[in-house]
């Protein structure tokens, strides 16, 4: 794992901590060339977050192979020893770097958030509440399948304990659809899963073969693709509907918000945007801001498309890191 201390125009910096992965997915090719696991030290882990604090960088994101493993030396979590999560140590030191406004994850399993890690993402302001939770499918059959290492009913508790650990948590996945032998039904629990779980963005993907892997020699339980393609649309029309309603939910909510660089067709408008704490994109009017800043917004109106909001200008000295839930803790009541 190389050292990066730059992202040249991105607002965000990606911090490889760990590689390798041994779980075998039955879909995945990484066990067969990277099976050796590899995790970056925290001190060296730590060096190069204040690195890319230094740089500009308000906002990083943690990256593996298989994030939920650092620190291990296996990916099958049966094999893990017993004691404190590697990653929650891992997070809470880097929640601690200075200048060091949002602290993101960027992929998880149901096992990987246990409640070391949501003990630690609760009580840091530089966590943020976002979590990316692959689901893969919500049929248990095709999740032992996939030889994934939860079951439907472990990844719906898992949602339930996050939600009850954080502050209206934004949640998004990654879905397969048409995996080898996915029949209706299973497709219908996926749906199922998905509506439950509010997923505020789902990365929705058609399986895809890999040669050397187990699913790729199913090939008789392939899904036709005109089948595949009709799942994928009523898998978007679940998602818009998930993430509106989700999104109607923080109605009044006062955001932190990075500013993105302007779209081509705003350049002459006052019509900013950017990446909010949970995740998804707000719009709002200014014309005192800049790319990279980190503003507060309140959220107004929500589309099926669009969150639109309010800029809030700061007042006296409240530290923009400071994030009021619904404005009571900052006088936006």
């Amino acid at each position: 794992m190389g050292r990066i201390e730059s992202f040249a125009g991105h607002q965000r910096a990606f911090l490889k901590v760990q590689d390798g992965c041994d779980a075998h997915c039955t879909y995945c090719i990484i066990p067969r060339l990277r099976s050796r696991l590899r995790s970056k030290p925290v001190e060296v882990a730590v060096a190069e977050a204040r690195g890319l604090v230094r740089a500009g960088h308000r906002e990083i994101v943690l990256t593996g192979i298989f994030l939920g493993a650092y620190g291990r030396t296996t990916a099958i979590r049966r094999r893990f020893p017993p004691g404190r999560s590697p990653l929650a140590v891992l997070v809470e030191a880097l929640a601690e770097v200075e200048g060091l406004e949002r602290l993101r994850l960027s992929s998880l399993e149901p096992g990987d958030v246990d409640g070391d890690l949501l003990e630690v993402l609760a009580g840091h302001p530089t966590c943020v509440p976002h979590l990316h939770l692959p689901l893969q499918s919500g049929s248990a059959a095709i999740l032992r399948r996939m030889n994934r290492q939860y079951s439907r009913d472990a990844f719906g508790r898992m949602v339930e304990r996050v939600r009850a650990a954080l502050d209206r948590p934004s949640i998004t996945t990654d879905i397969i659809v048409g995996f080898p032998g996915e029949t209706e039904a299973d497709f219908g629990a996926t749906l199922e899963i998905a509506r439950f779980a509010e997923f505020c963005k789902i990365h929705a993907f058609r399986f895809s073969p890999r040669e050397g892997t187990a699913a790729a020699r199913w090939e008789r339980e392939f899904v036709p693709s005109a089948i595949v393609a009709e799942r994928m649309a009523r898998l978007a029309e679940v998602e818009g509907e998930a993430s509106l309603a989700y999104r109607r939910r923080l109605l009044g909510l006062t955001e932190r918000v990075i500013v993105e660089p302007q779209r081509r067709n705003f350049v002459q408008g006052r019509l900013r945007h950017g990446c909010s704490d949970r995740y998804f994109s707000i719009h709002f009017e200014a014309s005192d801001v800049r790319t990279g800043d980190l503003v507060r917004v309140r959220i107004d109106r929500v589309t099926a498309t669009r969150t639109h909001g309010t800029h809030i200008p700061p007042r006296g000295t409240i530290p923009l890191r400071i994030l009021s839930p619904m404005g009571a803790r900052d006088g936006d009541s």
